[in-house]
């Protein structure tokens, strides 16, 4: 019986003590992991004397500013940055303001002069910051976006960018907030390039734009030649189709900001959605005639087709009234729809 007890006894320490021993290993790591949670998490680096590291932005880190009012200080102390890797920034209809940020790192003998690009000239507020991670300075801040006046623009080219030139051996952290006019965030495609490249690249980009604007433009003079000659009203249709997707394109790749009315956000931004709905609507009104649909017994996806082809002529005055973001999401809802019943008719 006494035996009994004392191995009864020593089992109930043992137990005792494996408890206390799990407790002790379950709260070490609980403190372990708010301890790593209230670190600030280390941003993206890369290497601007590396020809391989250059190129497409694919590590840094994003901070969403829900309430659009916390100022750089706050941000950059922040503890919620959240890693991304390998995908470009899209945050998509969102009242919300987003920061962005990464570091560059110049292992060089020599100072570098780098661009930093946005990828799109649609962004409507943007505030670049970039500071000197060995002392914390801040060097310089700058305030862009295509919801300012075009002198604003740190560096005046079609895509929105930031030119910076790195001493050897410096290291910086840039952060960008990205705030929105109407609720739209533009999809980004973030790369990091030394200047001669991002020059050289955009120079190449003008030429091939101008080459196809001015084949546009061709297309479209001819067109109206057909339509004297012929009287028939599908190349006047066809000519104005064109010359509504010569200025949507305009719009949208930030010709029209730099060499039209630089002056004028405003007007620029909802001149997008516009002149999108016009275009499509006479694509649709050209593509009812080529295909003589008219001639086709009427049928309910016909109907839906004339209907959406009406509206879409219909709202796209009030792309000035109700903003990009409005003018965008109905503009792609309807089109989508339009298009997919135009693949049906057309297979039948």
């Amino acid at each position: 019986m006494l035996l009994f007890r004392e191995c009864k006894e020593n089992t109930c320490n043992k137990n005792y003590r494996l408890l206390i021993r799990c407790f002790i290993f379950y709260l070490l790591i609980g403190i372990c992991a708010l301890a790593a949670h209230g670190r600030v998490p280390e941003a993206a680096s890369l290497d601007v004397a590396q020809a391989a590291d250059l190129g497409r932005l694919r590590h840094y880190q994003v901070l969403e500013d829900k309430t659009c009012e916390q100022q750089f200080d706050e941000t950059r102390h922040s503890a919620h940055w959240t890693t991304v890797t390998g995908q470009a920034s899209n945050f998509g209809f969102t009242g919300a303001c987003w920061w962005i940020r990464f570091n560059l790192d110049n292992s060089g003998q020599q100072a570098l002069p780098v661009t930093i690009d946005l990828g799109t000239p649609l962004q409507d507020y943007v505030d670049w910051h970039v500071l000197d991670r060995t002392d914390g300075r801040l060097l310089t801040s700058v305030r862009s976006g295509d919801r300012r006046d075009f002198n604003f623009r740190y560096q005046k080219s079609l895509t929105l960018s930031l030119p910076l030139t790195m001493a050897a051996g410096q290291r910086l952290a840039v952060y960008a907030r990205l705030a929105s006019f109407d609720g739209f965030q533009e999809p980004l495609n973030l790369a990091v390039q030394t200047s001669d490249a991002f020059s050289l690249k955009k120079s190449r980009e003008h030429l091939l734009t101008g080459m196809y604007f001015g084949c546009l433009l061709a297309f479209c003079i001819y067109s109206v030649f057909l339509f004297i000659s012929t009287k028939e009203k599908i190349h006047i249709i066809y000519a104005v189709f064109l010359m509504l997707l010569i200025i949507n394109t305009c719009v949208y790749y930030g010709v029209s900001t730099e060499f039209i009315h630089p002056k004028q956000p405003d007007f620029n931004n909802p001149l997008l959605p516009f002149s999108f709905a016009l275009c499509m609507f006479f694509f649709f009104v050209f593509a009812k005639i080529y295909l003589k649909m008219s001639e086709q017994p009427p049928n309910i996806l016909m109907e839906i087709y004339h209907i959406i082809t009406i509206i879409l002529l219909l709202i796209s005055p009030l792309a000035f009234l109700l903003g990009h973001a409005a003018g965008h999401a109905a503009n792609a809802v309807l089109v989508l729809f339009n298009i997919g019943i135009l693949l049906i008719l057309t297979i039948r």
